[in-house]
Parts: structure tokens; C-alpha cells; sequence
């Protein structure tokens, strides 16, 4: 088997999505509440639901890693510098969604 058998063009490989930071938060800051309604009004958007059908699991102050806010995308470059944020994970659908955030507000992680 000839080398050009095995190798492909980077390019063609699949892209993998960077690991998502992992985050423990317990119980609920009420300082980020107002925080939190945005993350819950955006999740209710996305999922066709009554704001008042997502729920607040986890709410609390991260300082993430970089500026990916603990999420990475892939094939992006972010700030190696630690960003000020919170978490919240929202239980919705029969699901649990976790909420990132830095200086831009919240934003939905998906694995």
C-alpha cells in the first residue's frame, strides 16, 4: 500500500469539536438572576416552550480559561487569557442545557 493510499489533504478530515469545559456549580447565585432570564427566554425560543417551563438546575460565577467561555468552536482561535462569566444549567424538555458566558451574556454549549 503506497503512502498515497493512507494519507488524505488535512482538509478532508473529519473536524472534531474541541471538549467542552468541564464546570461544577451548585446551588444558585441570585446575583445572576437577571443573567439567568436571558439564558432561560433564549432556551424557550429555541425550544418552542413557556419561559416559565425552564428551569434554573445551576447558576453560578466561572472564570473561564480563554475566550472561548468554555466552549470552543472548532477551527477557531480564542484569547489565551482568563474571561470573567457564569454558568447555569437549565432543565427543559426532559433535558439538561448548559448556558456559557462572558462580557457578551449567555450563549447555549451544545456537546
Amino acid at each position: 500500500m503506497s503512502g498515497e493510499d493512507v494519507l488524505r489533504p488535512a482538509a478532508d478530515l473529519p473536524v472534531a469539536r474541541p471538549p467542552r469545559q468541564r464546570v461544577v456549580v451548585d446551588g444558585v447565585d441570585p446575583e445572576l438572576l437577571d443573567w439567568a432570564e436571558l439564558a432561560r427566554a433564549d432556551l424557550a425560543t429555541r425550544l418552542h416552550l413557556p419561559v416559565d417551563t425552564v428551569l434554573v438546575t445551576a447558576l453560578g460565577s466561572v472564570t473561564w480559561s480563554d475566550h472561548s467561555c468554555g466552549c470552543p468552536q472548532p477551527g477557531m482561535a480564542y484569547p489565551q487569557v482568563p474571561v470573567d462569566g457564569a454558568y447555569a444549567r437549565l432543565e427543559a424538555a426532559g433535558r439538561s442545557w448548559h448556558y456559557h458566558g462572558g462580557p457578551r451574556g449567555p450563549f447555549l454549549c451544545e456537546p
